[in-house]
């Protein structure tokens, strides 16, 4: 991992930066600053890992390493054991390879009994999308992807 869980690159100068499993041959990196646990999780190695997100320190490791993760509401999990970077803004957040995984690790995490929170109904939902200065200068590639509007 990074250095005191300092960075959101993932990049650890004295015992080497575990790669992305995105083009391995560039080099890309795992994002931080959870990437050893991203990076396990994305190959296998672990069903799952911990990480104490403060700006990102699970979340972007998950998104550069094609996993899932969040960070969940301050104080659900308790921070014994944690030497935090931010008392008062740090939380511990799964990564796994599903949210259904994610789920049930916050659970067992905050005390629960590891079950996994049932699907919301889709009928009826609606998702804004915001136009304007967020997608100004977007990649043509990126916007054809896009959803139709």
């Amino acid at each position: 991992m990074t250095e005191f869980a300092y960075s959101g690159l993932g990049v650890n100068p004295h015992y080497g930066t575990p790669l992305s499993p995105w083009d391995r041959e560039r080099g890309h990196i795992p994002g931080g600053s959870t990437s050893g646990g991203a990076v396990a999780v994305a190959d296998a190695m672990i069903p799952a890992a911990l990480g104490t997100d403060t700006g990102g320190s699970c979340r972007i490791p998950a998104a550069f390493c094609g996993i899932v993760g969040f960070r969940p509401t301050q104080k659900r999990v308790s921070l014994s054991g944690v030497f935090p970077l931010a008392p008062s803004l740090d939380s511990v957040g799964p990564l796994a390879n599903s949210a259904s995984c994610c789920a049930a690790l916050d659970s067992l995490l905050s005390g629960g009994q590891g079950a996994d929170e049932p699907p919301a109904a889709l009928a009826g939902l609606t998702i804004g999308v915001i136009e304007g200065y967020v997608d100004e200068g977007l990649d043509a590639a990126v916007g054809r992807r896009s959803p139709q509007r």
